[in-house]
């Protein structure tokens, strides 16, 4: 799993996959990074040029005030079907609640201890530098955010 190569949808009639397109998000076969930490549903939703998807976090449609966090399912519609899904991985929000808080910066630190393990999706949402690893500087970073000392970015 993980970001790279921007896709974009086939029309209707075409023998290529449905897939999502953004000028905003990175979008691969799998998943949707470079969503920035507070970004709502309605605003998700305006950053993807197809019209017919769904958010949906732990099953439940989001509404268009919440905050789409690591761990939501993007759903591409045709009609009432589900064509094709999606995770979104927000950068530095390891626990899925669209934020980055304390939580999410202990889960990281508990990870570096080797206490508990970060794995999937979750663990690339900890990977704030993008350098394939979660590090201290990963924490001091996600640290660093959370102090208002250096916003991170999404990637």
């Amino acid at each position: 799993q993980g970001c790279g190569q921007t896709h974009t949808v086939a029309d209707e009639g075409s023998r290529l996959p449905a897939g999502l397109s953004s000028d905003v998000y990175q979008i691969d076969e799998e998943a949707v990074c470079a969503v920035p930490i507070g970004t709502t549903a309605a605003q998700f939703c305006a950053n993807i040029h197809q019209r017919d998807i769904q958010l949906l976090k732990n099953g439940q449609p989001l509404s268009d005030a919440d905050p789409v966090g690591t761990g939501t399912v993007v759903q591409l519609l045709r009609g009432a079907q589900v064509i094709r899904a999606w995770v979104v991985i927000v950068t530095g929000d390891l626990n899925g609640d669209g934020t980055i808080t304390i939580t999410d910066m202990l889960m990281a630190k508990g990870h570096i201890l080797k206490k508990a393990t970060l794995e999937g999706i979750f663990a690339q949402a900890a990977d704030t530098n993008g350098d394939h690893s979660i590090s201290i500087t990963d924490y001091l970073q996600i640290k660093a955010h959370i102090l208002g000392k250096k916003p991170l970015t999404a990637r």
